[in-house]
């Protein structure tokens, strides 16, 4: 009796706490026999959501934001006969108006069959032609997923095999040219035998460091990693393991990680049945040298009636972050969630998203500003759903942004100073036109703090900083060459 009153008190906290999310009527994007496979959601650089998924009938296609409801859907592959099922298909990544679509073509356990990308320029109004991304003529490809460097260039990781659907390794590529060519694929799951041939990735950057999330398959042991480049994918150095619940499972769970970089810190989210049933994961990881100790813990711990937690996805924007996954209770499922205005201390308890319930079947979401974007499939209607979610004020102390400050000399081509009275410790990042943020580095003097711009591309960036005596600033920072 006293564990079944904790339970109850552990839940209604969490209801409680993510109350605070206000949450508009869930909307329809699309809806059709066999027309919902896999979403996934961008956003564009004022925040609206672009909406891709596959078919059963092998299309590709996309919707975006019209201010009141989503476009009309539109096949960015044209004809291109496209693999999707509900728990993998093609990905996309958006850097302001700029958007990439990935996908591969089916049977996509043919040689024969490669992985292509298609770019709009014009914020998804049109797409251009199918570029092949992979260089592979004798190799099975699967899986691509797709994200964009600091210059807006696409950045892709894919499943490689051997010609006869063996030796599963995880590798990556990008295009210099904003996705008009793309480099010789390098390996990035050095040192590992098979990865897990079922399991999707993600691929992550931040400034120069690249990281593949993946699971891997060690006789079986279904855990979770990272491989990281420190010079933008040219090679990959190390890896390391993200996951020691030691899952072992002789089928596929067809399910991988998921993440983001802040700082010098990977958050991730992943999925394991290691204690009996699923269970969403949240882990932190130092990437800068991988030697502290990896960090994980179950988001919600066992729940009374929930059988089953699988698809977790993370985002951030800052230190605010939210991971969403499938829940499944009582025969039926829905979008749980959980919610943090500070990821460093950790993400626990959950809620479910009001409307987001029934055939749930997987979720993405995307945050920006102080809103929310979750798109769903839902396997009883045949739709892909969609809700936004306005995130909580927060307090002093918290995100709040409380003051302005002035950053010199401004344009800055090299680096910039801000003063901070007191002297306090000091978090910032850079936010450029496309939404993207890069962690800066601050050098700390006398009440003064330098930072440098190196590496970053000309134009016009939002600066946030969190000085732990006098809470959030913000500025404007226009840099120059």
């Amino acid at each position: 009796m006293k564990y079944f009153y904790t339970l109850l008190l552990l839940t209604l906290l969490a209801h409680h706490t993510y109350a605070q999310i206000t949450w508009d009527t869930p909307l329809t994007v699309t809806t059709g026999s066999g027309a919902n496979l896999h979403p996934r959601v961008a956003l564009n650089r004022n925040g609206d959501p672009y909406v891709l998924w596959g078919q059963t009938d092998t299309r590709a296609l996309f919707a975006m934001w019209n201010g009141t409801g989503f476009t009309a859907p539109v096949s960015p592959g044209g004809s291109l006969q496209v693999f999707a099922q509900s728990w993998a298909g093609p990905d996309m990544a958006a850097y302001g108006d700029t958007i990439y679509v990935v996908m591969k073509r089916t049977p996509e356990t043919s040689v024969q069959n490669h992985m292509y990308l298609v770019r709009s320029t014009t914020g998804g109004m049109s797409f251009g032609d199918t570029v092949r991304i992979d260089n592979y003529d004798t190799n099975v490809t699967r899986f691509p997923v797709v994200t964009t460097d600091n210059t807006g260039n696409p950045v892709v990781a894919f499943m490689r095999f051997n010609s006869t659907f063996g030796q599963a390794k995880y590798v990556t590529t990008r295009s210099a040219d904003w996705g008009a060519t793309f480099s010789t694929p390098v390996l990035a799951s050095i040192g590992m035998a098979d990865v897990c041939d079922c399991c999707p990735a993600s691929v992550l950057t931040s400034g120069s460091t690249q990281a593949v999330l993946f699971r891997n398959n060690v006789s079986n042991i279904r855990d979770n990693w990272v491989a990281v480049s420190s010079n933008i994918g040219t090679s990959y150095a190390t890896n390391r393991v993200i996951d020691t619940t030691l899952w072992m499972l002789m089928s596929c769970p067809s399910s991988g990680p998921d993440g983001f970089i802040l700082g010098d810190t990977l958050y991730s989210v992943f999925m394991s049945g290691a204690s009996g049933s699923s269970m969403v994961y949240f882990s932190k990881t130092d990437i800068a040298t991988l030697s502290s100790t990896t960090t994980h813990n179950s988001i919600t711990g066992p729940v009374s009636g929930v059988t089953a937690q699988n698809y977790p996805r993370i985002a951030n924007n800052g230190s605010r972050s939210i991971a969403v996954w499938k829940q499944s209770s009582g025969g039926s499922a829905a979008v749980a969630y959980a919610y943090t205005s500070n990821v460093a201390g950790g993400i626990s308890g959950y809620a479910l998203i009001p409307g987001a319930s029934g055939g749930v079947e997987n979720a993405d979401v995307a945050i920006s500003g102080n809103y929310v974007h979750v798109v769903w499939q839902d396997n009883t209607t045949n739709k892909v759903m969609y809700v936004r979610g306005a995130l909580p004020a927060v307090g002093v102390g918290a995100d709040k942004l409380q003051q302005e400050v002035t950053l010199y000399p401004n344009a800055a081509s090299s680096y910039f100073f801000v003063d901070v009275p007191g002297g306090g410790s000091v978090e910032a990042y850079l936010v450029d036109g496309g939404g993207r943020r890069f962690p800066l580095q601050p050098e700390l003097s006398n009440g003064q703090v330098r930072f440098s711009v190196s590496g970053l591309a000309t134009g016009n960036y939002i600066f946030k900083m969190k000085d732990s005596n006098n809470g959030w600033s913000t500025g404007k920072l226009q840099i120059i060459r």
